[in-house]
């Protein structure tokens, strides 16, 4: 047998639970149901006749990735993790339907691009509708792992600032790539303050918004609230680059009359986070 055929219907075995039935089946159609050549065909039928042996491999490599679902949230997403442990969420029984979903691809290691579909996946799903405030949290996560894997790709370089020139006009101010800001629906202060409570007791109900930063790429992102004028000064630098005079003019448009000083203020609260910076 062709060594890549055997090694790509190995793989195709492992991650299809109804090719894993049915190939034991001597009165099932594989080839037709299944799409397979007569080459493949042939190799399945040699896995079948180790039919111990197969059933060992495949609980193995399942069991693998059951716990692997748990591993990437506890490392990728940690409050969320916690979370879900704390309201009573049964992670190993959620993990079968999520990686049915993906057809039990093993990402390796690719811990964050896994979480990352973990996260997209538990978002819409019933069991995170409750503690209030969890759906929230998952975003943030989302958002901080997005950050994360940029992160990886390219380290972001933050050019410092004279506080004394912000309102210089040859200035133009945007947002560094290691920021990105989440608005919800509550309240998650409560849990970012006392993670044991994560998941625990419902989140108040309240609009927030919180900045996600990772000024250090070998530490964890960094998750703090903002004001409202941080919260719409950073929004608008995240829509376009632009001066201190011009941002103040679109915050204006909007009914947001802020001083030159308090705007000064903020912005360069932003530039110690690291999260703005001279356009370059």
């Amino acid at each position: 047998m062709e060594a890549q055929t055997v090694f790509r219907v190995w793989r195709r075995i492992l991650r299809s639970p109804d090719l894993q039935r049915k190939m034991f089946d001597v009165d099932a159609n594989l080839m037709s149901e299944f799409k397979l050549s007569p080459n493949e065909l042939e190799v399945v039928h040699a896995y079948a006749s180790n039919e111990n042996a197969v059933r060992i491999s495949v609980t193995n490599y399942r069991y693998r990735l059951v716990s692997s679902f748990e591993n990437a949230l506890e490392t990728a997403a940690s409050l969320t993790y916690r979370a879900l442990r704390n309201s009573g969420a049964d992670l190993r029984s959620m993990a079968v339907p999520f990686l049915d979903s993906i057809k039990w691809h093993d990402y390796g290691p690719y811990v964050y691009t896994y979480c990352a579909r973990i996260l997209d996946w538990l978002a819409e799903q019933k069991e995170t509708e409750k503690p209030n405030g969890l759906r929230d949290l998952i975003e943030i996560e989302r958002v901080a792992g997005s950050l994360v894997r940029i992160a990886a790709a390219q380290t972001p370089n933050i050019s410092p600032a004279n506080p004394m020139n912000f309102d210089d006009k040859s200035i133009i101010w945007e947002a560094s790539s290691n920021a990105e800001i989440v608005s919800t629906r509550h309240d998650l202060s409560g849990w970012l303050r006392s993670p044991e409570l994560l998941g625990r007791e419902n989140s108040p109900l309240a609009d927030c918004t919180y900045l996600i930063s990772l000024k250090d790429p070998s530490r964890n992102p960094q998750i703090s609230s903002l004001m409202p004028l941080s919260a719409a000064l950073m929004a608008e630098i995240k829509r376009d680059t632009s001066s201190l005079r011009s941002l103040l003019a679109r915050l204006a448009h909007r009914g947001i009359n802020v001083t030159v000083p308090d705007a000064a203020y903020v912005l360069g609260e932003l530039v110690s986070r690291g999260v703005v910076q001279r356009s370059v």
